[in-house]
């Protein structure tokens, strides 16, 4: 598993944070090739340090996010995705690196509303990867390709089946049964985030239908 540079952990470590883990495919054991490591490192109280200040540690790969721990107890975030899914997801892809297990004992129940919240934010997050892809920037299309496929599906099989799929592998082992008209588009969208690549214009054009689908018929 990647993680963050020795020197690098040490020097966060330094400035007291509660907890260090690393997150989102680090944390969940799925980093691809092209995959970032990202890292949250949470403080308490006045020992906040903000993202400005931090970023000094980050690199092209290693990306660094601080959090409140008052306000992952609350749920919430200064970020722009849908609160509690984005929560339950670090909670199922989080691994803690030093300090307490904060994000993998991080509760959070899921309604049908916050899944359908998580479908609403990736199809705009589909849209951008439509315009990125037209500017020609083909990493942000990537990005927002496969983020937008997979994290749609994970939150979408949790409105079929219950519970969401809880890492990348599981929605598309469980979005490719359940919404088989689209296994492909899944299937391609997670051999993207692994491998690299860009998605064509089809792609973007058949993910933005089965988002719409998805929300539709949900």
């Amino acid at each position: 598993m990647a993680g963050i540079p020795k020197k690098t952990l040490r020097a966060l470590i330094a400035l007291k944070p509660v907890s260090i883990a690393l997150t989102g495919s680090a944390g969940g054991g799925e980093m691809g090739k092209r995959s970032d490591v990202e890292s949250a490192v949470i403080f308490q109280g006045r020992n906040y340090i903000s993202r400005r200040k931090l970023k000094k540690f980050t690199t092209e790969r290693l990306k660094i996010y601080p959090f409140r721990f008052e306000e992952i107890l609350k749920l919430k975030a200064k970020s722009p995705f849908a609160n509690k899914f984005y929560f339950w997801w670090l909670s199922h892809n989080s691994k803690t690196v030093y300090g307490e297990r904060i994000l993998e004992n991080v509760k959070v129940k899921l309604t049908a509303s916050d899944l359908r919240e998580e479908i609403d934010h990736a199809r705009g997050v589909a849209l951008a990867a439509m315009v990125s892809l037209r500017n020609g920037d083909k990493e942000t299309a990537r990005w927002g390709f496969t983020k937008s496929c997979l994290l749609a599906t994970a939150a979408a099989v949790g409105l079929k089946r219950k519970c969401p799929a809880s890492s990348y592998q599981e929605a598309v082992k469980m979005g490719s049964v359940v919404f088989p008209r689209w296994k492909r588009l899944i299937r391609k969208a997670e051999q993207m985030r692994r491998r690299g690549g860009t998605p064509s214009e089809q792609d973007i054009f058949d993910n933005l239908e089965c988002l719409y689908f998805i929300r539709t018929n949900l």
